[in-house]
C-alpha cells in the first residue's frame, strides 16, 4: 500500500555524486550525501564499493568530504575535505589558513589515516593526479582579500549603507565588495 510524501521522508533520501572508478575497475569511489535533521545541512562523506555491487563502506571521517580521485595505480585516494574550522597547520607559518575552506587531503587505498596536504588560504579545487601518480594538480585562488573579507564586525550591521560610487567592473549585487579581485592558479 503506498503513502503520501512527508516532510521527514526527505532525510531519508541519500545522494550518490561524483562517482570514480579506480584504474583497475575493480572499486568505485563516490560521495553520499544526506541531510542532517538537526542543522538541515547535508552531509557528505566518501564511500568505496567494488564493481561487482558489494554494499559500500564509508571510506573517510570527514562530514565534508567531496571531489575523490584515484591515483594512477589505484593505490591512493585524493579528496577534498571542507573543514568545520581551522585546518590543521603543517607548521606555524600556515597557522590561521585556509579556515573552513577546502583543502586537499589523500588516503590509502586499503584505508588508514587521511593526510592533509594542502593549506592553501581560500581552499583548493579540481584535483587531477599526474599521469605518473607523483604529483596532484590543482586549483587555488591567489591574490589580496576582496573588500567583504576585509570588513570587519559591523559587516552585519543593519544600518543603511553609505552611497558607493562603482567605479569598476564586477562588484558584488549587494554593493558591498568586489569580486574577481582574485586569480586561479594552477598548483602541483
Amino acid at each position: 500500500m503506498s503513502r503520501r510524501l512527508e516532510p521527514q521522508d526527505l532525510y531519508a533520501i541519500q545522494l550518490v555524486e561524483d562517482p570514480q572508478i579506480t584504474p583497475d575497475g575493480e572499486r568505485i569511489a563516490y560521495v553520499k550525501a544526506e541531510i542532517d535533521r538537526n542543522t538541515y545541512e547535508y552531509h557528505r562523506s566518501i564511500w568505496v564499493t567494488s564493481a561487482s555491487g558489494t554494499p559500500g563502506r564509508r571510506f573517510s571521517a570527514g562530514d565534508n568530504d567531496t571531489t575523490p580521485r584515484w591515483s594512477p595505480d589505484g593505490q591512493s585516494l585524493a579528496f577534498l575535505r571542507g573543514a568545520a574550522g581551522e585546518v590543521k597547520p603543517k607548521n606555524e607559518h600556515e597557522r590561521g589558513r585556509g579556515v573552513g575552506k577546502p583543502q586537499l587531503w589523500v588516503l590509502p587505498a586499503d584505508g588508514g589515516e587521511a593526510r592533509q596536504v594542502t593549506w592553501a588560504r581560500y581552499g583548493v579545487g579540481d584535483p587531477e593526479w599526474s599521469p605518473d601518480g607523483a604529483s596532484i594538480v590543482y586549483s587555488a585562488e591567489v591574490g589580496e582579500p576582496d573588500d567583504r573579507e576585509a570588513e570587519d564586525a559591523t559587516l552585519h550591521d543593519k544600518r543603511v549603507p553609505a552611497v558607493r560610487t562603482i567605479d569598476r567592473l564586477w562588484n558584488r549585487f549587494d554593493g558591498k565588495g568586489w569580486i574577481y579581485e582574485r586569480r586561479s592558479h594552477l598548483f602541483r
